[in-house]
């Protein structure tokens, strides 16, 4: 299955009843646009300028090209773009197939969904990337808070607008938590931070991570465990 998440920036003063249509709109595309299997909205509850975070499922890569083109996604993202129904300042997005991951609770309900999505410096030795990548997936073993997790790497990624001095994302790293607490424990592990944290110190020696995006939202059905047996939206 090929995912994507794409995190959004509401622009100050937008009109609210845009912002409604622009979030129904990307609830409904499920609905609208046949190779989107299904669809999660919800509203960035992280201590970040982020507003929004759309996930959404496809069957591979070739379908997430073709719902892109599709007129009505068109539609939808002409809410990112100059014009009358324009309510977003800037959105990050990333395509991506996870290469590993863990769903012990498939059954998770009312949770929180974290993204972290991430870009590795540029010139990082690939042995130094193979260490971050193989501490990340650690974590869940020191981290029971963590429910269920995945892992993507050589993902597709682009900004709006774009900033030609940033690195490319690379990196996307998920999961999924019953509640604040669980995220609390995560920050708060001794492994977070003795053993991954300096990763993402970008004046200390053991620099990996050039920049990254932290969002997380709650939702009420589990999306690393999704399962496309029928088509459906999940809101």
């Amino acid at each position: 299955m090929y995912r994507s998440v794409m995190s959004i920036k509401i622009k100050q003063g937008a009109a609210p009843e845009k912002v409604k249509q622009f979030e129904q709109a990307m609830r409904d595309a499920p609905k609208r646009i046949p190779q989107c299997l299904a669809s999660w909205v919800g509203h960035n509850v992280a201590a970040v300028d982020w507003t929004l975070v759309w996930d959404t499922a496809f069957e591979d890569k070739a379908a997430n090209a073709a719902f892109l083109a599709h007129p009505d996604h068109r539609d939808i993202i002409a809410y990112a773009q100059p014009g009358p129904s324009n309510v977003v300042e800037k959105l990050s997005e990333v395509g991506f197939t996870p290469y590993a991951g863990e769903t012990p609770e498939p059954g998770i309900k009312d949770y929180l969904k974290r993204s972290l999505v991430l870009a590795v410096r540029p010139g990082a030795p690939p042995a130094k990337v193979r260490e971050f990548e193989e501490r990340l997936a650690q974590m869940p073993t020191y981290i029971k808070g963590i429910r269920n997790w995945a892992m993507s790497r050589n993902v597709d990624g682009r900004d709006h607008p774009v900033d030609p001095s940033q690195a490319p994302w690379t990196h996307l790293w998920e999961q999924e938590f019953h509640d604040k607490q669980g995220i609390r424990e995560y920050m708060e592990s001794p492994f977070h931070w003795g053993v991954v944290d300096m990763l993402f110190d970008r004046d200390g020696p053991y620099n990996v991570v050039s920049r990254w995006i932290h969002v997380y939202y709650p939702t009420p059905s589990t999306i690393l465990a999704f399962k496309p047996a029928a088509k459906a939206a999940r809101r």
